[in-house]
């Protein structure tokens, strides 16, 4: 950028509205004719200048503490009454998600009669006094790794009646991180998509509020893993690109993600290279409703 560009976009994001307008030239009798093509392209690149100064971020973020309230605490590792787990089932890989007081949706990994893995759901509609097994989520595996995955991440939401998963996986299409939802409760799942593509498992976060959707993850290919998080605003049929969350060298690891209509928190663990120290890292912000960000099709 040059410095003329650069200290336009400065200049219009301290002392401009969001309603970009283009100077009008008044051409004066007392000089020569102007330029027309130089002033069209002066007046192009101000109102450019301008529109970008002007898209607010996809999140504006508020606060950053070191001191994580007690309730965002990683819960303990309970499977739920009644629910009975195949004897292929991963060891703690269980995920479950609440849709009201009486319907609860779970997914988990197990391996498959060859060794694969598949991410298998449930579903009760009574508080869980009984469970239904729903039809598999994700069988696309090919590597004979069925419980190295991370857990799987799941959020249902009432509003929309929609089951949203998000989940490391090594498919022939590439390894990396996936998402999947089903708009029937659970009776029929979308084919999956890719969020972000890397070799390296990777822990990830949903949260669902109506039509919007958040995803905290571990970022799949960096030597020194960060949290980014990525954002729909249809419920998941297109997502917005991935934004940083996290800055500096520490190891950031184990992302939660919560939403309260437009308040967003993201909640991480931050470890110094070699282990010595640990911290837990709360984000909060708030989702801004008038962005217009690159999308990727679902």
């Amino acid at each position: 950028m040059t410095p003329l560009r650069s200290w336009m976009l400065h200049y219009a994001r301290r002392h401009l509205t969001c309603a970009p307008r283009t100077a009008q030239y008044q051409p004066n009798t007392a000089h020569r004719a102007p330029n027309t093509a130089l002033v069209a392209k002066r007046s192009l690149t101000l109102a450019l200048t301008f529109a970008i100064a002007c898209t607010p971020e996809p999140v504006q973020w508020t606060k950053l503490s070191t001191d994580a309230p007690t309730a965002f605490t990683a819960p303990a590792y309970v499977i739920p009454v009644n629910l009975k787990l195949p004897s292929t089932a991963c060891p703690n890989s269980l995920a479950v998600a609440q849709m009201s007081a009486t319907e609860q949706h779970a997914t988990w990994w197990q391996a498959d009669s060859l060794g694969k893995a598949q991410l298998a759901l449930a579903r009760t509609s009574d508080a869980g006094v009984s469970w239904s097994i729903r039809p598999l989520a994700e069988s696309r595996a090919r590597a004979n790794v069925p419980c190295s995955y991370p857990p799987p991440a799941i959020a249902a939401d009432s509003a929309t009646g929609y089951v949203h998963l998000v989940y490391f996986l090594q498919p022939t299409e590439g390894a990396g991180l996936w998402y999947t939802h089903s708009m029937d409760r659970g009776r029929s799942w979308h084919a999956a998509t890719a969020l972000i593509f890397g070799d390296a498992p990777a822990r990830s976060s949903i949260a669902a509020d109506g039509w919007l959707l958040a995803i905290a993850y571990e970022a799949p290919y960096a030597p020194s893993r960060q949290i980014w998080l990525t954002l729909s605003r249809d419920a998941g049929h297109t997502f917005e690109r991935g934004l940083s969350v996290t800055q500096g060298s520490m190891l950031a690891v184990n992302p939660r993600v919560l939403l309260d209509s437009r308040s967003i928190s993201v909640i991480w663990t931050e470890r110094s290279q070699n282990a010595v120290t640990e911290r837990i890292v709360t984000r909060d912000g708030v989702v801004s409703i008038d962005v217009n960000p690159s999308r990727a099709s679902h």
